[in-house]
Parts: C-alpha cells; sequence; structure tokens
C-alpha cells in the first residue's frame, strides 16, 4: 500500500496491490462511491471504512480480498496504538483499477463543501 498526493487533481492516492490470483480479475476501470475516514487527535490517516455494497459487484468482489467480512472493509493506513479518540469524516472515493498491474487505486479529494484534509498532516 501506498498513500501520496496527486496536486494535478488535489486528491490522495491510495494504492493497493492486490492478490497475484486476482490481478487479471476484470471489474469497472473507474467506480464511484463513499467512504469513512479516520482521521487520530494527532491528525494523522488512521484508515478508511468502505461499504462493499456501495460498489459494482466485480469491484465489490476485488476488496473482499482485502475485508475480513461480506459487508465492509476497512483498509487500516496507519497504525494506530489506542487512539482516545477518532474523528471520522465521510468521504467520496473514485476507484480506478488497472488489472494488468493488479493495483486498484482510491482516489479521495482533498477537500470538499464538507472538509478539508491538511495532508500529509491528515486534520481535518
Amino acid at each position: 500500500m501506498r498513500l501520496c498526493y496527486d496536486p494535478a487533481d488535489d486528491v490522495l492516492v491510495l494504492d493497493l496491490e492486490l492478490p497475484g490470483q486476482l490481478a487479471r480479475a476484470s471489474a469497472p476501470p473507474i467506480a464511484h462511491a463513499r467512504g469513512l475516514l479516520d482521521v487520530t487527535e494527532r491528525g494523522s490517516l488512521a484508515g478508511l471504512e468502505i461499504s462493499l455494497t456501495d460498489l459494482p459487484p466485480a469491484l465489490a468482489e476485488l476488496c473482499r480480498a482485502l475485508a475480513a467480512d461480506d459487508e465492509v472493509t476497512y483498509i487500516e493506513i496507519e497504525r494506530v496504538a489506542a487512539a482516545r479518540s477518532l474523528r471520522t469524516v465521510t468521504v467520496p472515493i473514485m476507484f480506478r483499477w488497472d488489472g494488468d498491474q493488479g493495483r486498484l487505486s482510491l482516489r479521495i479529494p482533498r477537500r470538499t463543501a464538507d472538509y478539508e484534509l491538511l495532508y500529509p498532516v491528515g486534520a481535518t
């Protein structure tokens, strides 16, 4: 997993490498959904929760490889040792699937009318 900032589109990009057996899987190249982004009291990005029921079926199947349950996946961005409090913000996510590379990219706007992430700090 790799997290970076794309200044051209003003988005955070989370690249996920999926298991080899899924690399050639068929999924829509681009899809949109919403997720819940957790931010620690220090302002770092803790994780992203995605409801698999909101995704196109083929993309949901890919994401199940990352999930411990059939309805929701939680992608841990930074391991947090007993955070006293997490702030959670609903974020739009654009998914880009590259089957040749076996890479799923999640693109999250750094700011909307509802929030602004001060990346790399993560404060909202």
